[in-house]
């Protein structure tokens, strides 16, 4: 990585990486279009997934595909939606809901009241690039749309993991994936489009490297060793806090097409060992049900400890108090439509009964909730 100097107010391609730890961002308007077709998409962990929405792509798809890795970030996710001119409003949001200094998550909204400037001026450095990559798409077009700035908010306090790199780091507000004109672009063309005021910690994923894999689809066994080979290297040594002079681990690394950057099935995430999902139902559960010994074993292990987590961390973006024991089956249900979305592709492959294996879900998902929250 290199690094220089810029001026105050400034955007570079270049990474700087000497910062201070004030780093606000800021909402001074709350009225930014929030369709949920804008906002960050949920991304798969299954290569068999990605195959499978591949076969109905409407754009013709190469024998051999490849691949853009960048780090994945086990922060929080944070969204920026900047509304076209003249209004020019912004507004933050969580995956789950639009934030407000009331409502805020991890202070990624309360810190920032005095940087709109700043981000807007990020908008303008992605619209030119974007102008700049596609001639034949008039600019007065593009600046009549809104701008998604899609990250991850990382730092001290925000993820209590034990030995996370990014842990480490000052609050800062990773840019992971950019809309722009209604589209999803390609991360490789924005890499390093950041804003260096010091005191506006907004850096680009791409300071922790990009790899590039063509892989064939006929070797999904071969695709899959090596992306988890790479993973495992990400989960070993953080590159991304490495570049700010910080060890420690990280997570794994999040690939998507090149022919079809918009097309977010396509996506795909990859994560090392250490974080593969722990089982949380009790074995000597395992087949008392009246549902199949699979479907038992698969409900088992879909319901696992991390899906678990990330129902908590669900429950607490929207403001929900964990102790209410009514809010027990509004844990299980989430985690019920979680492995709906992320697992029903393979539920059909293995011929199981979806609704069979999501009674089982719901019931491991509330057991564990009593357990874990309202002991």
């Amino acid at each position: 990585m290199t690094s220089n100097t810029a001026t105050e107010g400034t955007i570079s391609s270049a990474p700087n990486n000497s910062f201070t730890n004030n780093f606000p961002l800021t909402t001074t308007d709350t009225a930014a279009s929030t369709t949920s077709a804008a906002l960050y998409p949920s991304i798969t962990n299954k290569l068999t997934e990605v195959r499978y929405h591949l076969t109905r792509s409407t754009l013709p798809t190469p024998s051999t595909l490849t691949l853009t890795g960048t780090v994945k970030l086990h922060g929080v996710h944070a969204d920026i939606l900047i509304a076209p001119s003249p209004s020019n409003s912004i507004s933050f949001h969580s995956r789950n809901r639009l934030l407000t200094l009331e409502t805020d998550l991890n202070g990624f909204c309360a810190s920032g009241t005095t940087h709109t400037a700043d981000i807007l001026s990020l908008r303008e450095a992605y619209i030119t690039r974007f102008c700049a990559l596609n001639p034949s798409i008039s600019r007065t077009e593009v600046v009549a749309q809104e701008v998604l700035i899609a990250g991850e908010w990382i730092g001290r306090g925000v993820q209590k993991h034990g030995g996370l790199g990014i842990a480490k780091l000052p609050l800062t507000f990773v840019i992971i994936s950019a809309r722009i004109n209604g589209a999803w672009v390609r991360d490789s063309e924005f890499a390093g489009v950041e804003f260096e005021r010091k005191e506006a910690r907004i850096v680009h994923v791409s300071r922790g490297g990009m790899w590039k894999e063509r892989v064939e689809l006929a070797d999904l066994e071969g695709v899959e060793a090596r992306l988890s080979e790479i993973s495992e290297a990400v989960a070993q040594k953080c590159p991304f806090a490495a570049s700010f002079g910080i060890e420690g681990v990280g997570e794994g690394v999040v690939w998507k097409v090149d022919h079809d950057p918009n097309n977010t099935n396509l996506w795909l995430k990859t994560k090392g060992k250490a974080w593969a999902p722990k089982p949380v139902a009790p074995k000597e559960t395992q087949g008392k049900d009246v549902i199949d010994a699979e479907e038992v074993a698969f409900a088992e292990k879909v319901a696992h400890q991390r899906r678990m987590e990330q129902g908590l961390e669900w429950m607490m973006d929207m403001g929900m108090d964990m102790k209410e024991k009514g809010n027990a089956k509004e844990f299980a249900g989430w985690v019920e439509g979680d492995v709906i979305k992320e697992e029903r592709s393979e539920m059909e492959r293995l011929g199981l009964k979806d609704r069979a294996v999501m009674r089982k879900v719901k019931s491991i998902a509330f057991v564990w909730y009593m357990a874990e929250v309202m002991k």
